[in-house]
């Protein structure tokens, strides 16, 4: 048996379809897949919420056109709005541009024509939006890696600038040292001036 642990929790109000769907994905062989069936989005999100926390992957297939004032596009903007990174298939009964355009913005993974459904074609989707996830994954993986070099990057600009203004200082201080030595004779002075310069000395090698 496939070892990759894939959870499909899918919406579909009519039964029959929602029945169809599910036959079709027990015929998907590609994973270990655990198919939850629901007819409405507030029991199917127990589920997503149940799901959060355990092993393996989930994708959400959610119909379109739902019964009552909510729709699939509406449970799409809800699954973000709560910040579950899901891949979502929407499924529909009529396809145009506009449609698509709109289940695009929404967020949707994809979508698929009902009338296209097969074990094959559901495979092939499932497959895709997998993979979009993945990638999603390890791009935000890189940006934040990306960050950390850009950080690190102006942390290090900005502590050898300070170093360089601090080296200047201190040869100025060294500078005055130097010249304070040569306008007295007095030893307990020369002995202080000397302590100052080797005190200068350690400072420009802690700052290097």
């Amino acid at each position: 048996m496939p070892a990759d642990l894939l959870n499909i929790v899918a919406v579909d109000d009519d039964m029959a379809d929602l029945k169809l769907l599910q036959r079709y994905l027990n015929q998907c062989t590609a994973w270990n897949m655990n198919v939850f069936p629901y007819s409405n989005w507030a029991e199917a999100l127990k589920q997503v919420e149940a799901l959060t926390n355990t092993r393996g992957s989930t994708v959400l297939l959610v119909d379109y056109i739902l019964s009552g004032t909510q729709t699939g596009l509406d449970v799409v903007r809800d699954v973000f709005k709560r910040g579950y990174d899901l891949p979502i298939i929407v499924l529909t009964g009529q396809g145009s541009e506009s449609i698509a355009a709109e289940i695009t913005r929404a967020g949707a993974s994809n979508y698929i024509l009902k009338k296209e459904l097969s074990s094959e074609f559901l495979n092939q989707a499932i497959q895709n939006v997998l993979t979009q996830a993945q990638l999603k994954k390890e791009h935000r993986a890189l940006q934040v890696t990306l960050d950390q070099a850009q950080r690190v990057e102006t942390i290090g600009a900005l502590t050898r600038g300070i170093a360089h203004d601090f080296n200047n200082m201190l040869t100025g201080v060294m500078g005055n040292i130097e010249l304070a030595s040569m306008y007295t004779k007095e030893e307990k002075v020369l002995t202080k001036l000397k302590q100052a310069k080797a005190s200068c000395t350690q400072m420009t090698t802690l700052v290097q």
